[in-house]
């Protein structure tokens, strides 16, 4: 069988977007079948978009043995003469950190109100993802289950469109898609759940509070904008220490 490296280069695709898929494809000629958790923007511009994809991949061998494996991809698209066309995708390696998760890392990772996809998991495993966040989580889950979309791995490092490093890539952010099995991004959820979510993560600390709506106008904290209509953005900028839950 051909792999699927080899059919997409047959089919005209650019090299460098093969190799960079190179984590979804199987030289080896097995199936894989792909179950999407959540796409979510991480930036939109006139030029860009990006769209963050967490997924679980089924492999099926031609033994017949499978195994499922998850990640997090950073899925970038540019305008074309038909519409928006894959140019990019990345991380071109799975989360990796410095070292072991911190007691409170250990504790949301244990914590079943705090639902993480594989990459986000390997993010607070690793210790990449600081205690900041982590008291924020663990926080929000005392009342609520929290499904977390991504922490760093998967985002972009810097804030779209700009040169500044983004709190995501410096383990100080998270994006939440769901809360108590409510989307975020769909009208139908409570307003009033989501307000009290973004407040209560206010009160643990949280610098950056961004949502389908802005809680406090032009005061600092929360904000909204297009591309949070979809998902929470929870941040704790650095130097500030750990509320007490």
């Amino acid at each position: 069988m051909e792999s699927a490296a080899g059919r997409l280069s047959a089919a005209g695709f650019d090299p460098a977007l093969v190799a960079a898929l190179s984590r979804l494809l199987d030289d080896d000629g097995e199936r894989a079948v792909v179950d999407i958790l959540y796409p979510q923007y991480g930036g939109l511009t006139p030029a860009e978009a990006s769209v963050m994809v967490a997924l679980d991949q089924a492999l099926v061998r031609g033994d017949g043995t499978s195994s499922v494996r998850g990640m997090t991809l950073d899925v970038r698209l540019a305008p074309s003469a038909t519409g928006w066309s894959v140019v990019a995708v990345g991380p071109d390696q799975p989360a990796q950190g410095p070292g072991s998760p911190t007691p409170l890392g250990e504790a949301v990772l244990a914590n079943p109100r705090v639902v993480l996809p594989a990459d986000a998991r390997a993010d607070v495993s690793s210790g990449t993802v600081l205690d900041p966040v982590l008291v924020v989580l663990d926080g929000l889950a005392r009342d609520h289950t929290i499904e977390v979309l991504t922490f760093s791995t998967g985002h972009p490092v810097n804030v779209f469109g700009t040169d500044r490093q983004s709190n995501h890539s410096r383990g100080r952010a998270v994006d939440i898609w769901r809360v108590d099995g409510a989307l975020v991004v769909d009208p139908a959820t409570p307003r009033d759940l989501l307000g009290a979510v973004m407040t209560k993560a206010g009160q643990l600390g949280a610098t950056e509070v961004g949502g389908p709506f802005d809680l406090n106008g032009e005061r600092p904290r929360y904000f909204t904008d297009d591309l949070h209509k979809d998902h929470l953005h929870i941040g704790v900028s650095e130097g500030r220490s750990p509320a007490v839950p």
